[in-house]
């Protein structure tokens, strides 16, 4: 496991985005809307051509589920990189039984989707860090370590 530092992929005020390491690390604070997701589409790119053998997105999201608009620049964003992404997490830190809830209709709809790639809705930043950790460990690649990515969740998903 290495170190990482955080560098900035994106930062306005609908989306604070880092890379730590081969992680991409998103956090939404508004809806996602279409011209966010094109603005950060080509950083996405240029992640994914700096690590070659492999990438991985964490991700918090507030605000409404995005419109069709904004699911369909999503899906070619994630399309561009699909051949690198080694597996999504994604926090929905909603507690208790409502929380189980959401998460599982969440985590059954993406398996639905059938994506080449992992995804796993999760209860907090430091599951989703040390899962995360785990499929760069499990492809026998360098792996950024889990408490950095916690942190870089953890700084992006706190108000400015």
């Amino acid at each position: 496991m290495t170190e990482a530092s955080a560098d900035v992929l994106f930062d306005g005020p609908d989306l604070r985005a880092r890379s730590v390491g081969p992680v991409a690390v998103m956090a939404w604070h508004a809806t996602p809307r279409r011209a966010t997701i094109e603005a950060v589409a080509p950083r996405v790119r240029s992640h994914r051509e700096a690590h070659p053998h492999g990438v991985a997105l964490a991700m918090t999201v507030r605000g409404a589920p995005p419109d069709d608009e904004a699911r369909t620049a999503l899906r070619e964003m994630v399309r561009s990189v699909e051949r690198s992404m080694l597996g999504v997490g994604v926090v929905v830190g909603v507690a208790g039984l409502r929380g189980t809830i959401v998460r599982t209709a969440i985590n059954t709809a993406v398996r639905a989707l059938r994506l080449p790639f992992d995804v796993k809705v999760l209860e907090s930043a430091g599951l989703v860090a040390r899962h995360l950790e785990g499929l760069f460990v499990g492809a026998k690649l360098d792996a950024p370590r889990a408490a950095d990515i916690e942190r870089a969740i953890e700084e992006l998903t706190r108000p400015r």
